[in-house]
């Protein structure tokens, strides 16, 4: 196991109370409207960089712990990042946490 501590959520302000709750507002219309995962994701992540990587050559508990990666570049682009070949269900359902994280 590691030692590394996990920091405790921060106060949120008003402004990124409002980004999160339009991110959960906007999973949640996502989620109810369209059955179809593929189209829901995209919808999710429009206007977001995504990318596959092949997590073939980490370590195993690193593979199977990889879930997704979020990263906003000093410029504004949004990148999420996933396992190559990752459940369709699982991959919406990281996206969804990892982006109303980043708007808290």
């Amino acid at each position: 196991m590691s030692n590394l501590a996990i920091p405790a959520p921060s106060a949120s302000t008003p402004d990124s109370s409002e980004a999160h709750a339009r991110v959960e507002q906007d999973a949640d219309r996502a989620m109810a409207d369209i059955s179809d995962l593929t189209t829901a994701f995209d919808g999710l992540t429009t206007g977001i960089a995504v990318e596959e990587w092949d997590t073939s050559t980490l370590d195993e508990r690193l593979r199977n712990g990889f879930l997704g990666y979020y990263l906003e570049h000093k410029d504004g682009t949004r990148l999420l990042v996933f396992p190559l070949g990752q459940d369709p269900a699982q991959r919406l359902a990281a996206a969804r946490t990892l982006l109303t994280e980043a708007a808290a």
